[in-house]
């Protein structure tokens, strides 16, 4: 019965698309993409903003660490200071490190 709710709820959030001029629901799959990965960008940035706070000796500061070997060949990894880059860029957020500031704006960018 949640589930039931939960996809109204959902729906309404993210609106139906149009596909060619047509209105078309989006499936439960689509919905649950949706919701989790502005979820999961939030919470990167929640945590983003928790790293920045910190004192320098923490040990939580190996996330800034560079190595200083070249790369190997290929399409370079995925890293997680790059998804905040992208998650900053989408929500307009800028690294503002306040923390009464940095909380609303990540509030302000769940309710967009």
């Amino acid at each position: 019965m949640l589930d039931v709710l939960e996809g109204q709820v959902l729906r309404r959030i993210f609106v139906p698309v149009y596909d060619d001029g047509r209105r078309r629901m989006r499936t439960n799959k689509e919905l649950t993409v949706l919701y989790h990965d502005s979820v999961i960008r939030l919470q990167r940035l929640r945590w983003y903003g928790h790293l920045q706070r910190m004192s320098d000796e923490r040990l939580m500061r190996v996330f800034q660490f560079q190595p200083y070997s070249s790369r190997p060949r290929g399409r370079p990894r995925n890293r997680w200071a790059d998804a905040v880059r992208v998650a900053m860029g989408s929500t307009g957020t800028p690294p503002n490190f306040d923390r009464q500031e940095w909380e609303r704006l990540v509030k302000d960018a769940r309710d967009h």
